[in-house]
C-alpha cells in the first residue's frame, strides 16, 4: 500500500487533522478495493483461460469421436459393397 500512496502522490506523513485522516481513510479504502477488485479480476480471468482449455480439450475430442465415426462407417460400407461384388 506504500508503493500506491508514492504512486498517487500522498504525503507518507500528513499533518493530522480530522479532515486529513478522513481523506487519508478514504484513499486508503479505494486503494484496497482497488486491489481486491484487480484481483477478482485476475480470478475471473484464470477461470475462463480454464474454461476456454477444457472446452478446447471437449471439443477436439467430440471430432476426433466423429472423424473415427466417419471413418468406421466407411469402411463398414467398403467392405459390405467390396463382398457384395464377390
Amino acid at each position: 500500500m506504500l508503493l500506491s500512496l508514492l504512486v498517487y502522490g500522498a504525503d507518507l506523513n500528513p499533518l493530522p487533522t480530522k479532515e486529513m485522516v478522513t481523506e487519508y481513510n478514504e484513499l486508503r479504502q479505494d486503494i484496497v478495493l482497488l486491489y481486491e477488485l484487480k484481483l477478482a479480476l485476475a480470478n475471473c480471468q484464470y477461470e475462463l483461460q480454464t474454461l476456454r482449455h477444457r472446452y478446447e480439450t471437449l471439443a477436439t475430442d467430440r471430432v476426433c469421436l466423429a472423424f473415427y465415426l466417419v471413418l468406421s462407417l466407411s469402411f463398414l460400407l467398403f467392405t459390405s459393397s467390396a463382398s457384395l461384388l464377390y
